[in-house]
């Protein structure tokens, strides 16, 4: 069985839908399943999001597939389909390009400036208009492009003359469409009496704002589209379009990757006819008819299925946003993954980011700087839930290769959905979803990614946050220099030996220290070497932890040690160790000069009246004490 990758972003689109429609039907006439990748996407805005988003067509190992079919007419990043057109051609496979022609790949396409030139020339022959005007889609695309130029032709050829004031440009939407008639209100032109507009979605946002201020569509102005979505279709009144055969192209491209077009040049494009369908918005009779029965069983079933997903997309993000571990997630996403009715649903994470790393690590993680070529698909990945026909796996050893040759060694072909788990510009793995009504037919698919990727983004910030209470502990009461408590640090840790002594009337041991001769030391060979000798002693403190002992530097050289439960013979040993690591450090280091230090220590049984500060002054004044003994001996 062969494993086809299509690439396309949002494919509960309409036109989209139908392409895919095309592929799935193909596909399934020759046993193929057909791996998804897609993202929410539409239009080449620059913000974190939209890194995000296309990070999903950097995660295929385009060599895994038999063949890749790239809808790169959905794709509005010029940097993101250059490269993927590059992996594409080095991976070697068969590949198509849909609706935008590209070198080394076969390109199925539609005639979008001989569709469009037809429109025009309907509206000016067929109705007489002379004052059209233009609402043109995404200026930087390539089928935008062939539309306006068939526009322009069209006015030439019947000697109307071309005003640039009468096209907006931006996208194919409907808020683009009524910003395109707030233009033309405001330009200082008379009104037209046509607009020719390059998507369904632009004329039906341009005939709202019509609507609003009063004036009459197709009576006032007429309007037509491009797309003959269904939307347009059942629209009153009926949008005149241009039916362009999706899923015609969506069967054709898979045709071509199966090789059922033998005799195919790669250089030479397959177009798909089109059909203009003229119907009220532009005066004319319906040449396609409305069928009431069907349009009135498909809105109710639409009506149904939207509410019974909101209500799962809904309860979905509620226990998301409690989250706070991958475990937590996990027992979310079991609860609600059986009521996408999916057949299949694998949520992959990159190791790197189920790592509870220190806190610089997590801080270089949050500054990624969100670049297009990530070479995602080298990356290890875990999985880290795997469900496939009602049986949850807590763990498998798989990544994106060995789920392509898993679902080979199915008995039938199917559909999988890939789409980016991410946060902004954070990409934190990507989710397959098999053979499930949510992903083709509802925006609500991209809401559940959404959903996924702000709940990991949770999670590591909980990471981060416990990560910076580590480090900012560790700033407020250790000293920076040794690594040793600081007197906030031995205040708070000390004094819980401390009471545990009074609690349980155990002995207690308090010992006080300090270098000997570092103001010579600093004098002589610099302060540098002078901190040297403070962390030899810190270090021979830490050498000597072996019965819960807290060590302090109380402040310049001086160190001070708590623990209990210990002997006089203990305290005598640990003053012999300590000194021991100091002649050791000497021996291997070989200072200026030896580092040395004076010890006192006391051994009590505190009560709650005692104070742990009075006990470290008689520690101080025990090893003044041996300091001055030490002084007259030598």
């Amino acid at each position: 069985m062969k494993n086809i990758a299509l690439l396309s972003t949002f494919i509960a689109e309409t036109h989209a839908h139908q392409v895919i429609a095309g592929i799935l039907q193909c596909a399934a006439e020759n046993d193929c399943n057909v791996v998804i990748y897609t993202c929410k996407m539409q239009y080449n805005t620059a913000n974190k999001t939209t890194l995000g988003d296309y990070m999903v067509f950097d995660l295929p190992d385009f060599s895994q597939f038999d063949g890749v079919i790239v809808a790169s007419s959905t794709i509005w990043s010029d940097e993101v389909t250059m490269e993927v057109q590059r992996r594409v051609r080095e991976s070697g496979v068969p590949a198509v390009s849909l609706e935008r022609m590209t070198h080394g790949m076969y390109n199925v396409l539609i005639d979008n400036k001989a569709a469009m030139k037809e429109l025009v020339l309907h509206m000016i022959r067929a109705h007489g208009h002379t004052r059209i005007n233009y609402i043109a889609g995404v200026k930087d695309n390539a089928e935008a492009i062939a539309r306006f130029e068939a526009y322009r032709e069209a006015l030439e050829e019947n000697g109307i003359p071309y005003e640039p004031e009468r096209v907006y440009w931006g996208e194919w939407s409907k808020l683009n469409g009524e910003e395109a008639v707030e233009a033309f209100m405001a330009s200082g032109l008379p009104i037209p009496t046509a607009i020719i507009c390059s998507s369904d979605k632009n004329a039906l946002g341009a005939y709202n704002r019509l609507t609003r201020a009063g004036i009459r569509v197709p009576e006032d102005i007429a309007i037509t589209g491009f797309d003959d979505d269904a939307e347009g279709m059942y629209h009153v009144p009926a949008l005149t379009s241009v039916a362009r055969m999706p899923k015609l192209s969506g069967y054709m491209a898979c045709k071509a990757i199966l090789g059922g077009i033998a005799d195919a040049d790669i250089n030479v494009p397959l177009f798909i006819k089109t059909e203009s369908v003229f119907r009220e918005s532009c005066g004319c009779k319906n040449s396609h008819p409305v069928q009431e029965e069907l349009f009135r069983k498909l809105y109710f079933q639409n009506l149904d299925k939207t509410e019974r997903l909101e209500r799962l997309t809904e309860h979905m993000a509620h226990g998301l946003t409690m989250v706070e571990s991958f475990e937590d997630l996990k027992d979310v996403l079991k609860m609600h993954v059986p009521d996408l009715a999916c057949d299949t649903f694998h949520l992959f994470v990159f190791d790197r980011v189920l790592k509870e790393e220190d806190m610089d690590t997590l801080e270089r993680a949050a500054t990624y700087d969100g670049s297009i070529a990530l070479n995602c698909h080298s990356e290890k990945v875990t999985l880290l839930l795997g469900f496939d026909n009602g049986v949850f796996w807590d763990s498998a050893d798989m990544d994106m290769r060995a789920f392509l040759s898993y679902i080979k060694q199915k008995k039938k072909a199917g559909y999988y959905v890939l789409a980016p788990i991410h946060f902004a510009d954070h990409l934190f793995g990507y989710c397959i979803c098999g053979n499930s009504e949510l992903q083709l037919d509802s925006e609500m698919f991209y809401t559940v990614m959404t959903d996924i990727g702000n709940a990991i983004e949770t999670i590591k910030k909980q990471q981060l946050m416990q990560a910076m209470i580590v480090k900012l502990d560790s700033m407020w009461g250790y000293d920076a220099l040794t690594g040793v408590y600081n007197r906030a640090g031995f205040k708070k840790y000390g004094s819980r030996v401390w009471n545990e002594s009074v609690e349980k009337k155990t002995s207690l041991m308090l010992l006080f220290s300090d270098l000997n001769g570092l103001k010579t030391i600093n004098d002589l060979y610099g302060h540098d070497e002078g901190d040297r000798c403070i962390k030899a002693l810190a270090d021979a403190f830490r050498a000597q932890r072996h019965h819960g002992e807290v060590v302090m530097r109380y402040g310049g050289d001086e160190f001070v040690m708590i623990t209990a439960n210990v002997s006089e013979q203990y305290a005598e040993n640990y003053v012999k160790a300590l000194t021991k690591a100091l002649e050791d450090y000497n021996a291997l280091k070989q200072p200026p000069q030896p580092v040395s230090a004076s010890f006192g220590y006391c051994m009590l049984y505190p009560c709650a009246d005692d104070s742990m500060e009075d006990a470290i002054h008689a520690a101080d004044v025990r090893m003044y004490e041996t300091k001055k003994k030490e002084r007259c001996e030598r």
